[in-house]
Order: structure tokens, then C-alpha cells, then sequence
């Protein structure tokens, strides 16, 4: 049979077929391929859309996250990736829920919890201090923009706020409070009758062999544990004594290997900001013409304390009119970092464009970098202190290792162990 419409398939039925597959195939099969969507929703939460990409994104640390809890254990063929990717998606449509009723419900977060968020995180820190480019490298290493993990990271503050408001939280009902007074104030009378056992103990005939016998029964009562009594030695290094102080030559190597670190305070800020937000309300330009109306406002010679706190954005300077404090350089985002430092006392900028929106930054005064000089005498004492620390550690290492070359050559006794590092034998 197939031969047969094989041999018919010629001249102007073949080519009647071909067109009828190609017509629709040309207005609807490509156009599919066209147009499908790139980043497809998996879940949508009260109109907000979980795409692939976040799914994958998800399943992703969740996956490097078993290999390093699991070490050398983890087997990849032990893991169900379907179930893993299903509880990854519960997890993301639970964040959303959360996320959504925290924002409906008013709660929260200012840049300037964000940024104190940020510093805090070991990850961006360098030397114990944070490192704005260690910042940009890990974010990208793990496929996001700053702009991106700011934003998640404000929501997840937002809903730690909500959970941490219901979990230090609780009620009470007025039944329950009846209830604990009526405990309170709870009086009890009682009768009762005294047996002394003085009376008794005279009159009580025991034999030997009764003695013997509960003896025996209670043998398990008498028992005492092992116990061994122990000779030591103690290396303390708080009991070591101090290094004399050294020559001024010592102290000044030392202060030279820390001044930038220890003894110099870098340039630092006083400023203030007023915020005009860009999300999902508040598009670009109409943030763009916000923040040109507050500039106005300001050329036209009101307080910037005061526009601050009737137009920012920022909730966690808003009530003190923008203040940021004082702030050094690593602090702030790059854009708002390079505007702040270009700044006179008492200039306010032009707006500037960061992750969080639109600002206009006001410098309200300036502590220029300042280093303490070798002769101060709270910079003696505490190279002085840095260089004892450091000489002790090294005595103390040395102890150590003479402890344990000694003890490892007289294994029967600590006494050549005591009489060669100075300690005193001790005994439990």
C-alpha cells in the first residue's frame, strides 16, 4: 500500500501535498520558534511570575550546597533531581508568598540596613573589611548584578522582619489570664501527721545476717566508679612574663608594617542623601522628573534637612532629614561613593543614578586622612603591646614544641618535663 502512494505522489498531487504541509507550517511552526519565550514562567504566585531562569538559578545553589555539606560523600546517582527541583520550587513559591504579604503589610528595608547587611557578610570581606570589588566578583561568580542581589536581599529582610515580629510576639486570651490569677492567689490548707524516726530506731531488731543480706540485694548501690590520679604540667601563656621593652628601632619597623592599617584613619564623610526609589511603582522617568522637582526645590533655597524628610525614599534617614552619618570610601555603592568624594562641604550634588534609584547627596562636612604620628604616646603604647603580643606567641610556640620533644623522649615521667621548662608538677 505504501508503494502505491509512493508511485501516485508525482506531478501535481506531490506538489498539492508539499504545499499543504508547508503553508501552515510556515505561518505557525516557525512563528513558534520565533516567538517562544526565552525565560518561561514555572509558577505564577498572586501575579507575580517564578521564570526558569530563577528555578534554575535556585536548584543550583541548593545542588552546590549538598556537595559541601556531604564532603566526600556526596553521590550525584543517591540525589532525585526531580524532587530536589520540586522542593526548590516550593521553597521559591513560599519566598514569593512571603515576600508579598510582608510588602503589603508595610514592612521595609533602608539602604542603610542593606549596606550594613553587606558589610557583615564574610564573603565580601577582605582582611576583615569589605571589599567592594570582592563584593562584584563574588556576585558574578554566582550570576548576579548588584542591582539584582540588593533587591533580593531587601526582600528577604523584609520577610525576617515579619517572621521575627510573629516569633517574638504572642497572645493571650482573658480566660488564660483568669487562669494564672486564680494560681496566683490560690491559698491551700493542709493536715499532715510527723513519724520521728528517733522514736523508732531503738525499737528495730537487725541482725547480722539481715545487714548481709540487703547488702547483697543492693550490691549495685556500693559500687564506686573507677578513678586514676594524674601527675601534669601546665604551659600557660597568660602565667608567661612580658618581654622587656625594645630598642626604638623595633617599634618604629613595626609602625611602619602598620601604619596604613592600624594608625592611619582614611578620609571619611559627613553627608546626607534624599532617595526617589525606581521599582516596580515608580518608573524612570517618573523618578527622573521627582528628583528634578526636589533639586528645584533646593535651588530655590529650601532645607535640605527638610526636603529630605517630606520627599526620600529612604526610610532609614528619612526621619533625620538624609543623614548618613559619616561615611568612609568601601562603604556606599560605586556611583554613590564617586559623587559623595567629589563633593565641597556644603555642595549638593546634581542627581545621581545608583541600583536603588535617583539621589541627591549633600556633604556636610569633611575629616581629611589622618595619620598618628610615631611619638604620640598612644601610638608607643600600643606598639609596645603589639610587639610583646607577637614575641609571646612566639615563646609560647617554642615552649610547645620543647613540651612535646620532652615528654615524647621521657614518657615515663613529666619530672625531667617540669625541671627543664620551669613549670611545677602538679597532681589531681
Amino acid at each position: 500500500m505504501l508503494q502505491s502512494i509512493r508511485d501516485r505522489a508525482t506531478g501535481p498531487i506531490a506538489w498539492f501535498i508539499v504545499a499543504l504541509i508547508t503553508v501552515p507550517f510556515a505561518f505557525w511552526g516557525i512563528d513558534s520558534y520565533v516567538s517562544a519565550p526565552t525565560n518561561p514562567e514555572v509558577a505564577e504566585v498572586g501575579g507575580t511570575d517564578i521564570t526558569r531562569v530563577q528555578l534554575q538559578r535556585a536548584y543550583d545553589q541548593s545542588y552546590q550546597r549538598l556537595q559541601q555539606l556531604m564532603g566526600e560523600n556526596f553521590k550525584p546517582d543517591a540525589i532525585d533531581t526531580t524532587q530536589l527541583r520540586r522542593g526548590v520550587l516550593e521553597n521559591l513559591i513560599q519566598e514569593s508568598l512571603l515576600t508579598q504579604h510582608a510588602t503589603s503589610a508595610g514592612y521595609r528595608v533602608s539602604d542603610v540596613q542593606i549596606m550594613q547587611n553587606l558589610r557583615s557578610q564574610s564573603a565580601f570581606q577582605v582582611d576583615g573589611s569589605f571589599s567592594p570589588q570582592r563584593y562584584r566578583e563574588v556576585l558574578a561568580r554566582s550570576g548576579y548584578t548588584p542591582a539584582s542581589y540588593e533587591q533580593q536581599l531587601r526582600q528577604a529582610l523584609a520577610v525576617d522582619q515579619l517572621q521575627a515580629g510573629l516569633s517574638n510576639s504572642a497572645f493571650i486570651t482573658s480566660k488564660d489570664v483568669d487562669a494564672a490569677l486564680r494560681l496566683q492567689n490560690q491559698r491551700r490548707q493542709l493536715s499532715y501527721l510527723q513519724l520521728p524516726y528517733s522514736r523508732y530506731a531503738t525499737k528495730a531488731d537487725i541482725s547480722e545476717a539481715d545487714i548481709k543480706a540487703r547488702y547483697e540485694l543492693d550490691a549495685q548501690d556500693f559500687r564506686t566508679e573507677e578513678r586514676i590520679k594524674l601527675a601534669y604540667v601546665e604551659l600557660n601563656k597568660s602565667a608567661m612574663a612580658a618581654a622587656d621593652a625594645p630598642e626604638a628601632e623595633v617599634l618604629r619597623a613595626i609602625y611602619d608594617a602598620e601604619k596604613a592599617s592600624r594608625f592611619t584613619q582614611a578620609e571619611r564623610r559627613r553627608a546626607r542623601h534624599i532617595l526617589v526609589r525606581v521599582d516596580d511603582k515608580v518608573n524612570e522617568a517618573e523618578a527622573k522628573s521627582k528628583i528634578d522637582g526636589v533639586n528645584e526645590r533646593l535651588v530655590a533655597g529650601e532645607s535640605f534637612e527638610a526636603v529630605a524628610k517630606a520627599a526620600s525614599d529612604d526610610i532609614g534617614s528619612r526621619a533625620s532629614g538624609g543623614d548618613l552619618d559619616w561615611v568612609a570610601r568601601g562603604v556606599m555603592v560605586p556611583e554613590f561613593e564617586e559623587a559623595l568624594f567629589a563633593l565641597e562641604a556644603g555642595v549638593v550634588s546634581e542627581p545621581v543614578r545608583t541600583s536603588f534609584g535617583w539621589h541627591l547627596i549633600k556633604v556636610e562636612n569633611i575629616q581629611a586622612t589622618k595619620v598618628k604620628a610615631f611619638e604620640d604616646n598612644e601610638v608607643q603604647a600600643e606598639l609596645l603591646d603589639l610587639y610583646r603580643e607577637r614575641e609571646l606567641g612566639e615563646r609560647f610556640e617554642q615552649q610547645v614544641k620543647k613540651l612535646d620533644e620532652l615528654s615524647f623522649d621521657h614518657p615515663e615521667s613529666l619530672e625531667p618535663v617540669a625541671e627543664a621548662l620551669a613549670l611545677k608538677l602538679q597532681t589531681t
